[in-house]
C-alpha cells in the first residue's frame, strides 16, 4: 500500500489565552418592582440605564429591553425601535437615541418629558432627570424639554456650547465642557448648581446633589441636604473614572473596576455584592435607590479552533496528520482517519487551542 500526500497546510490558531469580551449586567438595591432582577437569558448588553423603579438596557444589535415598574408604560419599548445607540431612564419615562441622531421617548408625559422637540436632530447623547430630559447635539449645544415640580427653568444657559457630557437631576442639570469646565442650571435650593472650580472628566446628577470626577481621579460632591452623607466623599478615594448619583446616595467606579459607594444605604445600594467586580459601566436614577452595572468580564470559554476544508472524492478514506513544526520533516502525528462524507468538507481540529501554529497534511491510500 502506498500513500500520496493530497495537501500540506499551515493553520494559525488562537491560544485560549486570547479572550473575548462578554459583559454581564448586574443590579442591586431597591427591588420592589423587580428592577434589579435581570431577565433570564439577557445577554449582549452594551449600555444600562436605571430609572426610579425601572431598568432599560441597550443590546449589541441595537434593540432595547426594559423591565421593572410599568405604571406609566415606561418599560413598553416601541415595537419599531431599532438601531439604537444610547438609552436613559427618568423617573417614569425612558429615552432612546438612534444611530441617525433621532430621539425617541415613552412613558409618563405629565410634564412633557416624552415631548421630544420637533426638528431635534444630530443628537450624540441624551440624559434623563426626574421629569425632564436633555440632548447634546453634534454642534456641542444642549436642548432640554419636560419640566419639574420646583418651577425652576430647565432651559440651558444662553450661549452654552462646547459641551461633551450632560447629566440631569430632579430639577437641575449639569454640563461638562470640552475644556473640562462645568456648567449647571435649574433648581438650586441646596447649592447643587454652585459648581466647584477645577478641571473635570465625568459628571452625575442626583436628586438634589451633584458629582464630578476631577482630572486627577478624585471626586467633587456638592449640594444636597447631606443628611445621609451623599456629598461626604470617602477619604483617599482616587483613580475614579465615572460616578453615578441616586436620591441621597452616590457611587464611584474606579479604574480597576471596583465600586465605592456612600450616603443612604436603606436598600443596600451603596454596598454592591461581592460578585460585582471588574465593572465598566454604572447607572443610577436621580430619584432611585438601586444601581445597575455592566462588567468588563472576559469569557475564557470562547476559543477558536483550526478548520481544514477538504476537497476530494466522496466516500474515499483520508488521513489527517499534524505537526507543530516542519523542521526536519519528521514528527507527524495522525489526528484522524475519515471517510469523506461530502466535498468540500470542513474538519474542525478541537485539539488546536494552546498552539499558536500547527501544520497539517492530508494523505489518502493508493493500491500498490
Amino acid at each position: 500500500m502506498k500513500t500520496r500526500i493530497a495537501c500540506l497546510l499551515v493553520v494559525t490558531s488562537l491560544s485560549p489565552d486570547i479572550s473575548f469580551s462578554a459583559p454581564r449586567i448586574l443590579g442591586w438595591g431597591y427591588n420592589l418592582y423587580q428592577e434589579t432582577t435581570i431577565p433570564l437569558g439577557l445577554t449582549n448588553v452594551q449600555a444600562v440605564a436605571a430609572g426610579r423603579h425601572h431598568s432599560v438596557v441597550l443590546k449589541n444589535d441595537g434593540t432595547v429591553v426594559a423591565w421593572g415598574d410599568n405604571t406609566y408604560k415606561q418599560t413598553n419599548v416601541p415595537s419599531d425601535l431599532t438601531n439604537v445607540i444610547d438609552v436613559k431612564a427618568g423617573d417614569w419615562f425612558s429615552i432612546a437615541l438612534t444611530a441617525s441622531g433621532r430621539v425617541v421617548a415613552w412613558g409618563d408625559n405629565l410634564l412633557g418629558e416624552t415631548n421630544v422637540p420637533p426638528g431635534l436632530s444630530n443628537v450624540v447623547t441624551v440624559a434623563a432627570g426626574s421629569s425632564h430630559a436633555l440632548a447634546l447635539t453634534t454642534d456641542t449645544t444642549v436642548r432640554a424639554w419636560g419640566g419639574n415640580g420646583s418651577g425652576a427653568d430647565i432651559t440651558p444657559p444662553s450661549g452654552l456650547n462646547g459641551v461633551k457630557a450632560i447629566a440631569a437631576g430632579w430639577a437641575h442639570s449639569l454640563a461638562l465642557r470640552t475644556n473640562g469646565a462645568l456648567v449647571a442650571w435649574g433648581y438650586n435650593n441646596y447649592g447643587q448648581t454652585n459648581i466647584p472650580f477645577g478641571t473635570f472628566t465625568a459628571i452625575a446628577a442626583g436628586a438634589y446633589h451633584s458629582l464630578a470626577v476631577r482630572a486627577d481621579g478624585t471626586v467633587a460632591a456638592w449640594g444636597g441636604q447631606n443628611q445621609y452623607g451623599e456629598i461626604k466623599v470617602p477619604p483617599n478615594l482616587s483613580a475614579v473614572v465615572a460616578v453615578a448619583a441616586g436620591d441621597y446616595w452616590s457611587i464611584a467606579l474606579k479604574s480597576d473596576g471596583s465600586l465605592i459607594g456612600w450616603g443612604l444605604n436603606n436598600a443596600g445600594q451603596t454596598t454592591p455584592p461581592n460578585t460585582v467586580t471588574n465593572v465598566g459601566v454604572i447607572s443610577a436614577g436621580c430619584m432611585g435607590e438601586f444601581c445597575l452595572a455592566l462588567t468588563r468580564d472576559v469569557d475564557t470559554s470562547l476559543q477558536l479552533y483550526a478548520g481544514i476544508t477538504l476537497r476530494g472524492l466522496v466516500g474515499c478514506s483520508y488521513r489527517i496528520d499534524f505537526v507543530d513544526s516542519v523542521a526536519g520533516g519528521e514528527g507527524w502525528t495522525t489526528l484522524t482517519n475519515l471517510i469523506l462524507p461530502t466535498s468540500p468538507y470542513l474538519f474542525i481540529d478541537t485539539s488546536s487551542p494552546g498552539r499558536s501554529k500547527r501544520f497539517y497534511r492530508v494523505t489518502f491510500p493508493l493500491s500498490s
